[in-house]
Order: structure tokens, then sequence, then C-alpha cells
């Protein structure tokens, strides 16, 4: 019952082998580890997609792209390809984009350098991954082809060429407002100091999953102090003793306008990096505009202090050693916040199902209840994330700690993941309006996944009448229920 499908990505090219996709797994599963079996390889464990029957006519512009990409590997053979060049040189720069997205994620390889840089180097935006046919040549294209006139360039998922690429490249492209390198590993220190010296502009910079190093960042925070969004998940180099020796370098100093280094930053994510709250507190201290702050899969075990009035709408803690008291007394000063990531609370990243249902997890019934009460507090919370918490759920019954917070919480939620937690039918009651006079629950997204509901929640599920995503793999719903209550509602 769900509207998620897994692009089908075509690896045809003239004629080469086939290339899997770099799926790297770093810590805990995340989304993009979820199985789909095939439709010959049947599984009540898998996630089962229902194509939701449009309620608008498609765009003629979507439907020409849909199609055009359908039958791409025809149109680029040596009998088209003369009257496909053509057009595609005349598209307009916006369905350009359009069209080079939906083809990147069905033929990948058959769109290769010549092919990129030819037809699809155009507008203000280029977007690249490691799944293309690339060479280090079509790096050292885009700033030959647009120059200054790029403002956003992502590059991801590319295992290949060497940091002096990256910087060389980076060098010429002086008013860029947005840069993605995100799994990049081979970019390093050289290429944070070309954009240290070139990319004074930049708004977004994501080196999540890079080589750059701690002592590399220092020019690179001084230069670019209007910096609002910066990641830097998954650094080998980054730890308690490196960013240390970062802060101790970085003066307060501003520039000739008075600008102090990271004061504009709302946007921080350092997960996936062996630090403490050593290493995290020196970032909250400067960054004290702070609205999203992802520290999960740290060795998180206290949370340092925040600005008096934080604006943080965004906090992903899962899989820290945060104690339960305390995410209970960060929740209560943090008024605006729209999304919690708790998971895991007390796991170390990458531990076994086994282990994770040792004493070692933070969250139990009691400081949900807590929680509970103090999301209460935070009147556009939206989003609710406490998948693998398995000591959630050791109470049962109409009172129970997950019924509580359901009724309190989840139901006012647009997405709450509950994947891995002992939640049972029974808990789902909160969802159901209690009278006529309160709101049906906006609920959009709901993740039971490995949890104890069965056939009884049908109909309180159907009660929630905005629903577009439910995942129920491996509980012991059979399906019937659902059948008979799901159409009742319009979906």
């Amino acid at each position: 019952m769900s509207k998620r499908q897994r692009g089908h990505h075509t690896t045809a090219s003239k004629p080469q082998a086939k290339r899997s996709r770099l799926g790297i797994s770093i810590g805990a599963p995340s989304a993009d580890d979820r199985r789909f079996p095939s439709d010959n390889n049947p599984s009540s464990s898998a996630l089962s997609t229902r194509v939701v029957k449009q309620r608008h006519a498609p765009a003629l512009a979507s439907l020409c792209i849909r199609i055009f990409a359908e039958h791409f590997a025809e149109f680029s053979d040596e009998e088209h390809w003369e009257s496909t060049r053509t057009w595609l040189k005349i598209l307009p720069d916006s369905v350009l984009l359009n069209l080079f997205s939906v083809l990147k994620a069905q033929h990948p390889r058959r769109l290769n350098h010549a092919v990129i840089t030819t037809y699809f180097l155009r507008g203000i935006s280029v977007s690249l991954n490691g799944e293309l046919a690339l060479t280090s040549h079509t790096l050292t294209a885009i700033p030959r082809v647009l120059g200054s006139k790029l403002l956003v360039l992502e590059l991801s998922d590319i295992d290949k060429y060497t940091d002096s690429t990256y910087a060389a490249m980076v060098k010429d492209l002086p008013l860029l407002n947005t840069l993605v390198l995100r799994n990049c590993p081979k970019v390093g220190p050289s290429t944070a100091e070309m954009i240290a010296n070139n990319c004074r502009h930049l708004k977004k910079l994501n080196l999540n999953f890079t080589s750059v190093t701690a002592l590399s960042l220092i020019a690179l925070f001084k230069a670019i102090p209007d910096l609002e969004v910066l990641k830097l998940a998954g650094i080998q180099n980054l730890s308690d003793a490196t960013i240390s020796r970062l802060f101790s370098l970085l003066t307060d100093d501003g520039d000739q306008a008075g600008r102090i280094p990271l004061r504009n930053l709302k946007t921080l994510k350092l997960r996936h990096n062996t630090i403490s709250e050593i290493a995290i507190a020196p970032f909250l201290q400067r960054c004290t505009h702070l609205e999203r702050l992802d520290v999960s899969f740290t060795l998180l075990k206290h949370i340092p202090d925040l600005p008096a009035s934080p604006s943080i709408e965004k906090i992903s803690l899962t899989s820290t050693f945060l104690p339960g008291k305390e995410l209970v007394e960060l929740i209560n000063h943090l008024p605006h916040l729209r999304i919690l990531n708790a998971g895991a609370m007390g796991v170390k990243a990458a531990t076994t199902s086994a282990m994770s249902t040792s004493t070692a997890m933070t969250l139990s019934d009691d400081i949900l209840r807590h929680l509970t009460d103090a999301l209460q507090g935070c009147p556009v919370v939206q989003s609710v994330n406490l998948v693998q918490n398995t000591k959630l759920g050791a109470s049962r019954g109409h009172n129970s700690a997950i019924a509580y917070f359901i009724q309190h919480i989840g139901r006012k939620l647009s997405y709450l993941n509950l994947s891995g937690v002992s939640v049972r039918s029974g808990d789902l009651l909160g969802l159901v309006p209690e009278n006529q006079g309160q709101e049906v629950s906006p609920l959009e997204t709901l993740i039971l996944n490995k949890s104890l509901v069965d056939d009884e929640c049908a109909p309180w599920i159907s009660s929630c009448k905005l629903l577009e995503v439910l995942e129920v793999a491996e509980t012991r719903i059979s399906g019937w229920q659902f059948i008979t209550h799901g159409g009742q509602q319009e979906t």
C-alpha cells in the first residue's frame, strides 16, 4: 500500500557490460537498504506497491519526456541519432533539465562524455553521478562550457579521478551558490582549498563521505562566512582531536564586513563521524542560528549547551548514546521543533539486531511518556522517527506508553516511523478521532515494519484518510481486513 517505486535503471550502452549500482551501507539500515523483490520472487515480508491513479492529466511536456525516455535506445541508434541530436539542441533549458533527470535514471550508461557535454551542459545547474559514463574530461568541461553562469553543481557517488581534478574544476566556477560533492572519496584538501579561494558565494556545501581534513576546512570557513548549509558526514579525518584543533585555529575575527565564520549556518550534518560532544560543542557555540542538526551515528552521550533561544526545527539523534532523560529535557527547550529522528537510541551503528535488544537501549516506555508530554509543547511537530527502539512496548493495554504517544502526538503527525517497535493493534486506536469535532489525522506516511500489529488494526489505520504510504512488512497482518476497510476510503 505504498506509492514508492524503485526506479528501473537500464544500463544499456553501445554495447557495454552492465554496471551494478554502488550501494555503500554505513551504519544502521536506511531506506536505501530496503528489499524490492521481483514479481517472480514474491515474499510475505516484502514491500507491496500500488500505483495510485493520477488525479489530473499530466502535462504534455511530461508525457513527451516519458515516451522519449522509454524509446531512447532506439532514438540514439545510428539510424535515428541525427534527427535526435537536432531536437536535443533546440529544447528549452527547463525541458532539457527534466529530460536529463529521467534519462540518468533509466539509461545512465548511454549518457557518455560526448553526449553529456554536447547536449546537456546547459543552464545554471548541473547534476552528475557515478552511474553515468563520465571521464575526467567531463569534469574539466563543466567550467569550460558554463563557467560563471553555473550556480548549482552536484556530483555524487564518483569514486575516481584525483583531488587535483576536482580542484581544477571548481577553480573556474566563481558564482556557485550550491556545491555538492557527496560520496566522492577522492575529493580532499586541495579541493577544499580551491573552494575557499574561488567560491566565495557559496550558501550550500555538501562534502559528505569525502577525504577533506579538518585543517583544510579552516580557510574555507573563513572565506565563506555566509555559508548556510554544511554537510560533513562520514569523513575519516574528523575526530574530537582534529575538530578541537580546527576551532583553536579559527579566530572569531570577522572579515572586512564584520561577518564571523559559521555564524549564519542553518543546517549542520555531522552524522557517521567518530566524534562526541567534545567536537560538536564548538559548532553549536558558533552556529547560533542553527535550524537543522544531524549528529546521528556519532559517539554523542550528552547534548552540549544550545543557544539561549534555539530555532532548531529538525534534530537527528539516531544511534547515539544520549540518555532518555536528557532527550526529554532537550525537547522541552525546542518549541519550534518539526522533525525528530531518535531511532535505536543507545545502540552503536552497525550492531546486530540481537544486540539491539540489550539493556543499552535508552528509550523506555517511561521515557516515552515523558517525551510525549514534552512534544506537546512543540505545536508544529510533524515527523517523528523512533525506529528500532526495541525496549518500547513493554507495557500493554489501552493506556500503554505507545498508545499514549499515538493518541497525543502520533495522530497529529504527517510522518511516523515505528518500525522495529513492539506496537500492537490496540495502540493504534488513538488514530481515530475521539468525536466529530476532532480532525482526521493528517498522517501521510506510517511505517510499522517488524511490529506486532495484526488485522485488528485495519479500522484504526483506515481512519487516516490522507494516508499515502503504509509499510507493514514482517507483521501479523494477513491483508484481508485492509482490502475491506481500504475500499471505503478514497486513495
